[in-house]
C-alpha cells in the first residue's frame, strides 16, 4: 500500500467509526486513532503499532467530549510542543522511549534522555500507528470485562485497521487476550512469561506487556521499557523488513 492509498483508507476507517459509534452516549463523540503520518509510517523499519485499551480526553480540557484525533491533534503536533506533554504522560513517555529505541538501533533505556531535553525523540511517534480497542472517551478505569465488550463492538474496525496498517511489530498494552482468537494464535505459540509474552508468526512479532501506564510498584519504567526493547531486538532479524 502506498501513501495515497493508506491516507484514503484512513478516511474510510474514520467514516466507519463515525457510523458505528455508540450514539447512546449523547455527551461524547469518538476519539480517532490510527496512523500518525502515512508516509513516515510506510517508510519505517520496522512498522510498529501500539494497541491500547481506550482513550481518555479529560487531560485535555479543550478537547473533552471526544470528536478529535489522538494521532493528528495530539501526536501530530510539532515536536517542541509535543515533547513536554509526552514527558509528563506516563503512558506516552514509555511508548516514546520504546519506539525511539527500536527505531534507533535499540538504544538501552538507560541511554534515553528526558524527552523535553531531546524533543526529536517525539518525532519517532510520527512513524507509528496507535489504536485503542474502544473509540469512545473513557470516564473510569478500564476493566477487562468492559474492554471485552468494547472489543466485540469495535472488532470490525479494529481488524480492518490491523489489516490496512500491516505492522511488523504489534505491541499490545494488556489487550492481546481480546485479539488472540481472531488473529488465530494458539497458547502453545506464546513465549516468555505472563508479564511479557510474545509470538513470532507470519512475519509479525506480537508482544503483550502491561499497559504502558502501569504503576511503578508493579514494574519499574526501566524494566518495562527495556523488556520490550530486548524482545524486539532478539527477534528483529527473524522478520523480513526489506
Amino acid at each position: 500500500m502506498d501513501t495515497s492509498l493508506l491516507e484514503k483508507e484512513e478516511k474510510l476507517i474514520r467514516q466507519s467509526i463515525r457510523r458505528k459509534y455508540d450514539k447512546s452516549n449523547d455527551n461524547a463523540a469518538p476519539l480517532y486513532d490510527g496512523v500518525v503520518d502515512a508516509e513516515k509510517y510506510l517508510s519505517a523499519k520496522p512498522k510498529i503499532c501500539w494497541i491500547l485499551k481506550e482513550p481518555y480526553d479529560s487531560d485535555y480540557p479543550a478537547y473533552e467530549g471526544g470528536g478529535w484525533s489522538i494521532v493528528k491533534d495530539y501526536l501530530g503536533q510539532d515536536k517542541d510542543k509535543l515533547a513536554p506533554q509526552l514527558q509528563a504522560s506516563q503512558t506516552w513517555r514509555r511508548i516514546t522511549y520504546v519506539t525511539y529505541s527500536i527505531l534507533n538501533k535499540f538504544l538501552a533505556y538507560s541511554k534515553l534522555s528526558n524527552i523535553k531535553e531531546k524533543p526529536e525523540m517525539a518525532d519517532a511517534l510520527r512513524e507509528i500507528a496507535a489504536i485503542n480497542v474502544s473509540k469512545m472517551p473513557a470516564t473510569s478505569t478500564s476493566k477487562d470485562a468492559a474492554i471485552k465488550k468494547k472489543y466485540e463492538f469495535w472488532k470490525p474496525v479494529l481488524l480492518r485497521q490491523l489489516k490496512s496498517y500491516d505492522p511488523q511489530i504489534l505491541i499490545f498494552g494488556n489487550t492481546f487476550k481480546h485479539f488472540r482468537v481472531d488473529l488465530e494464535i494458539d497458547d502453545a505459540e506464546m513465549k516468555g512469561d505472563p508479564k511479557l509474552y510474545y509470538v513470532l508468526k507470519n512475519n509479525k512479532l506480537y508482544l503483550n506487556a502491561y499497559h504502558p501506564g502501569v504503576r511503578g510498584y508493579t514494574i519499574s519504567e526501566g524494566d518495562y521499557c527495556q523488556g520490550l526493547i530486548d524482545v524486539v531486538k532478539k527477534n528483529i532479524k527473524k522478520l523480513q523488513l526489506f
